[in-house]
């Protein structure tokens, strides 16, 4: 998934690849983290710009034989990290 690129050719992003886990020596994977007070609340995304992506990650959910809504999916992914339980 591409999220967030604009204005750049297919080509431009184009790597070869091998499929399959990373198996390389020393190699430290990226990791991403977003934090948010746990008095926020999830959206509906459906005719926002962000549609397209829960789409996908829906589709790709169904490709393992799981059908979860968009939202469920990041009340699974969400940790408290600090402070007393909210919405998230």
């Amino acid at each position: 998934m591409l999220v967030g690129v604009e204005d750049t050719l297919a080509t431009d992003l184009s790597v070869d690849l091998m499929p399959g886990s990373n198996r390389t020596n020393g190699f430290r994977k990226a990791i991403s983290c977003h934090y948010a007070s746990s008095s926020c609340y999830y959206i509906d995304v459906r005719g926002t710009s962000q549609a397209e992506i829960a789409e996908e990650v829906e589709g790709i959910a169904r490709t393992k034989g799981v059908e979860v809504d968009y939202l469920d999916v990041w009340r699974y992914k969400s940790r408290l990290v600090a402070g007393l339980e909210g919405s998230l």
